[in-house]
């Protein structure tokens, strides 16, 4: 009857490890819990006052059409005249430049 008993406290140990094992590995998986959260994030965009949803991305549409229309870079920089420091000497001795910087040549 001893011998019984051990081999019954062996199966039962067994048992145990066995159950403790699948338990802890099931504690280690993704939990679906989390994977729910995740899905049902709301998220939110910008969308100023006085448009809805649909006329906001339609101004946008117009917006950047108009953006590709323009090719802003085909004439090159306007606007910006470079000056050697001769001709800064010269405005400043007629009076045409007093605050005026030269740019000399790089």
């Amino acid at each position: 009857m001893v011998i019984d008993l051990s081999m019954r406290n062996m199966k039962t140990l067994i048992c145990a490890i066995a159950l403790s094992l699948a338990l802890s590995a099931a504690a280690f998986q993704p939990s679906t819990l989390a994977t729910e959260r995740t899905s049902s994030v709301v998220r939110y965009e910008y969308i100023p006052d006085g448009f809805t949803k649909q006329s906001y991305a339609k101004f946008k549409a117009a917006e950047a059409k108009k953006k590709q229309q323009k090719n802003l870079g085909r004439m090159g920089p306007k606007g910006f005249q470079s000056r050697s420091f001769q001709s800064f000497q010269e405005a400043l001795e007629r009076g045409e430049a007093t605050h005026l910087m030269p740019v000399t040549n790089a």
